[in-house]
Parts: structure tokens; C-alpha cells; sequence
């Protein structure tokens, strides 16, 4: 099982109100604090264990996710870079987003199509099982958090949740945060590169189990565009 880090201001009283039951001079104090912070330890992991084993029952019967997503791509060396745009993935590694008609992204779980309109190219990737471990795919796994990530709850409460996530694997990501409301819906995933690179995806119009054909994950290059085979290793 996963362990669960909760950080106590987020969700329970600070050390300093535990402490703050504790007068000046009494007898056994410092016991009284240590057994307060055990207990208030304890009660801060079943929460975040309970938190966790909702989020993982509510994903486990989902078999798609649909909603339009806001991009904002932060690295040290380009900028920022912000882009809107549709996402519909569908267990169990399928993706396809769009940004309008400038961009693509596409992959039916064994091929990926990347295309860019002002290229006028589309780079077709034939073996992507390496690249399966990768941040998005979280959103066809909320129901295995436990079995990939070390869990930090971060903030919990009747707005909404927020979870950081580091995979027990190694992957193309050091962490991300996840956020969701108090419906558990997705609002919010922020990646972090192994680079330190962010990327800041935000959620809305969130819709499960709306109808997918498979054949909505194998793009089709446009009349005048270039398919580029990628390179295999």
C-alpha cells in the first residue's frame, strides 16, 4: 500500500493549536502533545486513505474521459506557452487531443500521431509501449494510484482535494499534482518534468463514459500534409 503524507495544515489542526492545549508548568504536558500529534497523525491517514480508496471506487468503472482542456507549458529555456483545446481518452491507453485545427495528438495505444498544421507534417510513431508511463496517461489509471505513486494529500475538504503524486517507477515525469473537486471530477493536473519543466492542464466540461468509437484514436493526416515515420530505436 501506498504510503500517505498528509500535510496536517491543509486538513487538521497546525502543531502550534495542539500545542496550544498544552498550559506553562503542567504535569505531563509534553506527553499530552505527543499523544495529541499520534492521534491527530492516525486520524490525518485514515482521511487521506478514505480520500483514495473513493477516488480509485469512483474511476474504476470509467471507461472514458472527455473534456476541454487549458495548456500552459512553462521550461526555462522557451517560455510559456498556452493552448486550448479538446481531450477524449478512452481506457485503456487511448488519446486524442486537439487544438482546434493547429494541432494534434493521437494515439490508439500502440501507434501515436503528432501533427502540426503550419508544419504541414504529421510524425507517426509505430511502438510507443515505452512511452506508456508517461503524466497523461494517469488519466485512464485514477483507479491504480495506490499501485503507481506515493501519495501526498495536500489539501482535502468539502471544496475539493488536492493530491501530489511521484511515481514508484521511473518515468518521463518527477511528480504531479492532481486536483479535483468535491465530486472527485478532475480539475486540475500539473506535471513536473524531470527537467523541473511545468506543464498546467485545467479541466472543464468534465463528462465519464460518454460513447467513444475506437476509431476516433487513429488520426488521418489532411489532403497536402506529410506523414513523417519517426525513427524506432
Amino acid at each position: 500500500m501506498a504510503r500517505f503524507t498528509t500535510v496536517f495544515a491543509s486538513i487538521t489542526l497546525g502543531l502550534s493549536s495542539l500545542l496550544g492545549v498544552v498550559t506553562p508548568g503542567a504535569v505531563g504536558g509534553a506527553f499530552v502533545a505527543t499523544s495529541a500529534l499520534v492521534s491527530t497523525t492516525a486520524h490525518a491517514d485514515e482521511v487521506a486513505t478514505a480520500l483514495i480508496q473513493r477516488i480509485e471506487a469512483k474511476y474504476k468503472t470509467v471507461t472514458t474521459l472527455k473534456a476541454s482542456v487549458t495548456q500552459t507549458s512553462r521550461n526555462e529555456l522557451f517560455g510559456s506557452e498556452t493552448l486550448t483545446g479538446e481531450l477524449i481518452v478512452k481506457r485503456p491507453a487511448m488519446m486524442r487531443w486537439t487544438f482546434g485545427s493547429a494541432k494534434a495528438f493521437v494515439t490508439n495505444g500502440t501507434k501515436m500521431w503528432i501533427y502540426t498544421a503550419d508544419d504541414k507534417q504529421v510524425i507517426e510513431y509505430d511502438d510507443i509501449s515505452s512511452g506508456r508511463d508517461t503524466a497523461e496517461s494517469l488519466l485512464t489509471k485514477l483507479d491504480k494510484l495506490t499501485t503507481m505513486f506515493d501519495i501526498k494529500v495536500l489539501a482535502t475538504g468539502e471544496y475539493g482535494h488536492v493530491l501530489e503524486l511521484k511515481p514508484f517507477k521511473e518515468a518521463q515525469f518527477k511528480k504531479v499534482q492532481l486536483t479535483l473537486d468535491k465530486n472527485l471530477m478532475v480539475t486540475s493536473v500539473v506535471i513536473t518534468d524531470t527537467f523541473n519543466n511545468t506543464t498546467d492542464l485545467s479541466f472543464a466540461n468534465v463528462q465519464l463514459n460518454v460513447p467513444a468509437d475506437d476509431s476516433l484514436f487513429t488520426f488521418k493526416a489532411p489532403a497536402g500534409v506529410e506523414t513523417v515515420k519517426a525513427p524506432t530505436n
